[in-house]
């Protein structure tokens, strides 16, 4: 058996990737990872059965593209006490999972989110232009931020195949600093939708600052 991924020398000693079950949503596979480590309890000493095996360590969101290769970019943050194994229940717009302890929800369109504290950049896959005006899913400022709200933003251009910017759709002529939390905002540079580039190919250069970026629709 080849394993594809592994603990490493950043997570705690002793860490074992219990159980998880993926499932696909928008284009990426989600899986909330069961872990656990062994207890240094003596077997028969609750919360330790008999048979040496003890209570869950935490749990971990993981994202991939193929749903075979998978990254851990939320290694830090402990999911909670639930044990997903079915595929999400959309309802009200919330994603919803049945557990032994009961209905657990998140939201349907911010399970995962692009940030940055300082000045990033951050840019989608490339795509065809459908001619339809691009709608952004955002957090201005940011859930974290709650000092110097005034320094949030988010600018966006948008690049061609060859990485060059499309003339009148600078980074300059596009900029969201006004408090904001919606799911579908209209991205304009100044007076422009995007509408006449369809056909090209594009992707979409975000920059950031004490943001939250969860998804773009187009």
């Amino acid at each position: 058996m080849e394993y594809q991924i592994s603990p490493d020398e950043l997570d705690p000693p002793d860490l074992e990737f219990y159980a998880g079950d993926g499932f696909l949503y928008e284009g990426r596979y989600y899986l909330l990872m069961l872990n656990y480590a062994a207890s240094a309890i003596p077997p028969g000493i609750p919360p330790v059965a008999v048979n040496a095996h003890g209570p869950a360590l935490d749990t971990e969101w993981w994202i991939s593209r193929d749903g075979v290769n998978w990254a851990r970019p939320f290694r830090h943050i402990d999911a909670g006490q639930a044990f997903v194994n079915h595929n999400p229940m959309i309802a009200e717009g919330q994603m919803l999972f049945h557990t032994e302890n009961g209905l657990w929800a998140v939201p349907e369109d911010r399970i995962t989110y692009v940030t940055a504290r300082a000045n990033g950049v951050f840019d989608t896959p490339q795509f065809v232009s459908q001619g339809r005006p691009m709608r952004l899913n955002a957090r201005v400022p940011g859930g974290g931020y709650s000092s110097f709200q005034t320094q949030a933003y988010i600018m966006a251009e948008l690049v061609d195949e060859l990485d060059r910017v499309f003339q009148g759709y600078e980074k300059e002529r596009c900029i969201l600093q006004s408090e904001l939390n919606a799911p579908n905002t209209t991205l304009r540079w100044e007076s422009r939708e995007g509408t006449e580039l369809q056909g090209k190919k594009m992707r979409i250069r975000f920059y950031l600052r004490a943001a939250d970026i969860f998804a773009v629709t187009g």
